[in-house]
């Protein structure tokens, strides 16, 4: 058996919420709101011999995003679809090994802010 043979259980928990709202016409308010936590959980137990420590590594990631939509015009031969927004999410991850903390991959934190802006412009286009 390799010193490298471990037995692996990967666990998945994943939750999503999300709002869609828009006006009548689509025109300026084509939006969704989306709230998610995902928690990822890999353990590990070695099979070599000799063994080697068990190990657990857990990330949850809790997370929102906003954007919208809106479409416009700028004269009679060129169309616009804006869209733009704001995602924002939370990463938090423990490690251990033999039931301590782990050296090599310590515990961590991490938060990501994003602003986007898309412009999708369309060239003399008929019949809107």
């Amino acid at each position: 058996m390799s010193q490298f043979s471990h037995n692996l259980k990967r666990d998945q928990e994943q939750y999503t919420g999300s709002w869609a709202f828009r006006d009548t016409d689509r025109r300026l308010l084509d939006g969704k709101l989306t709230l998610y936590q995902t928690t990822f959980k890999l353990n590990s137990h070695s099979l070599a011999m000799p063994p080697q420590a068990d190990t657990t590594t857990m990330t949850k990631t809790v997370g929102v995003s906003l954007q919208n939509s809106s479409r416009f015009d700028t004269g009679s031969w060129m169309a616009h679809r804006l869209t733009y927004g704001v995602d924002f999410y939370r990463d938090t991850s423990e490690n251990t090994s033999a039931g301590q903390s782990n050296s090599v991959l310590p515990n961590g934190k991490m938060r990501a802010v994003v602003v986007f802006l898309q412009d999708e412009i369309s060239f003399l286009t008929t019949g809107r």
